[in-house]
């Protein structure tokens, strides 16, 4: 590294050294299958072998004069940085180095993860998407709607629009609510007039039915 205390070049990522302790369970336990039938499953132990040399030889170079890519079966991969278009990732997330041509090949070790570090060691050749987008959300206001309970992030612009739509919503709710009381009040005393005009008409003394 250098006194900065960021990687300098070359600096070479290497294919998560975590695959050999799962490689090295699964030769210890091939080994099972082989007492059980040694003359049929002999070879199964090569198969963790061969993940572990895939897992040791298997690296991405940046220095530079570019990106050297190293395989197990294939043969190396280079590219020079004035060729160099792009990194991609496919769906399932591995590392293309694209070139001006179009052409591309995979990046062993490389993941999105290891972008803020590229970027940082070939001095910007790599782009760095992490960060921006992290300082965006940093600088975002989050924002959780009471009925459905979904979290939505904002900056400052959305979040006036948001709070004013907000309370124009409220303060339309409130006037329609005052409005619903008072015509509920009237319809009420309009109800109170009705019965006591009725009971005036019908009222009264009745007539003493000895008179008659």
């Amino acid at each position: 590294m250098s006194s900065s205390g960021s990687p300098a070049l070359p600096y070479t990522v290497r294919v998560d050294q975590a695959h050999l302790l799962a490689a090295a369970l699964m030769f210890a336990l091939s080994w099972v299958g082989v007492a059980y039938q040694p003359k049929v499953l002999f070879w199964i132990p090569l198969l963790p072998v061969v993940f572990i040399v895939w897992t040791l030889r298997c690296r991405t170079t940046f220095t530079e004069q570019g990106i050297t890519a190293r395989y197990l079966f294939r043969p190396t991969k280079s590219l020079a940085w004035e060729d160099f278009e792009a990194l991609r990732f496919t769906k399932g997330g591995k590392a293309l180095a694209v070139g001006r041509d179009d052409s591309t090949f995979a990046l062993p070790g490389v993941s999105f993860n290891s972008l803020v570090t590229l970027a940082e060691v070939t001095d910007g050749r790599i782009p760095d998407p992490v960060t921006p987008t992290l300082e965006t959300i940093d600088e975002s206001i989050r924002v959780v709607e009471r009925d459905s309970g979904t979290a939505v992030l904002m900056d400052e612009e959305e979040y006036a629009e948001y709070e004013a739509n907000r309370r124009t919503s409220h303060m339309a709710r409130e006037e329609l609510a005052r409005r619903q009381r008072e015509r509920e009040g009237r319809e009420a005393a309009g109800e109170s007039t009705t019965d006591m005009d009725g009971t005036g008409s019908t009222g009264g003394i009745s007539p003493d039915p000895r008179e008659s």
